[in-house]
């Protein structure tokens, strides 16, 4: 039996064209203030990366004739995407998102406090 030559030893003719759409990893970091997203995108130009940031969601895209990545993520808690900051270095991109203040995810507890005679109640 013969084998099926490899993608370069094909005529150009003959090479597919394919692009393949890509998931990048991504981890979600959520700390006090803010909230991080670092996703891997080996093998792309910072220019190629296109991000668009709302209240409860990050999209990140590439699209390349050689590559292709999309990615929607969902964030925890509400941020403010006109102060979102980022960096791109040796394949992964890095996206601080501040939170929005007085997020609705906030829980409260309501306790009474005494000082002396004076009771006053307090929300935390």
């Amino acid at each position: 039996m013969g084998q099926t030559p490899q993608t370069e030893d094909r005529p150009d003719w003959f090479r597919p064209d394919v692009k393949e759409e890509i998931e990048p990893l991504v981890d979600i970091i959520s700390i006090d203030c803010a909230i991080k997203v670092v996703a891997l995108l080996p093998g792309v130009e910072k220019e190629d990366i296109r991000l668009r940031a709302t209240e409860d969601a990050l999209i990140i895209l590439v699209d390349t004739s050689k590559r292709g990545y999309y990615k929607e993520v969902k964030l925890p808690a509400k941020v403010d995407p006109e102060k979102a900051e980022t960096s791109y270095k040796n394949g992964v991109l890095e996206v601080n998102l501040p939170k929005k203040k007085g997020n609705a995810n906030r829980v409260f507890s309501k306790f009474k406090l005494f000082l002396g005679n004076t009771e006053r109640d307090y929300m935390v």
